[in-house]
């Protein structure tokens, strides 16, 4: 029973021509070219923004020890003959 099945599909012409397996590898083969154009944009902007991400993270620490420094700076206040030393805080 098996074999003559299997003698029935091999001698059968229904099926895939190879002109059509060919299209099929060909836009397989389109389709991981643009995945992997998508994958390697991505991998690019994403070092692109780690780069700029820790340049900021240099900046913002750099102006919040700026501002650390001017919060720690005491002035003095001279009101007639009396002096005050006064710490610059923000409220």
């Amino acid at each position: 029973m098996f074999g003559k099945r299997m003698m029935s599909k091999l001698k059968s012409r229904k099926g895939e021509t190879l002109v059509e397996a060919l299209i099929a590898v060909l836009i397989i083969a389109l389709a991981s070219f643009v995945l992997l154009g998508s994958v390697m944009s991505a991998y690019k902007i994403n070092k692109t923004v780690k780069a700029s991400d820790v340049q900021f993270k240099a900046m913002v620490q750099a102006a919040e020890q700026e501002h650390a420094s001017l919060n720690e700076d005491k002035s003095k206040l001279t009101v007639g003959d009396k002096s005050f030393d006064i710490s610059l805080t923000e409220w």
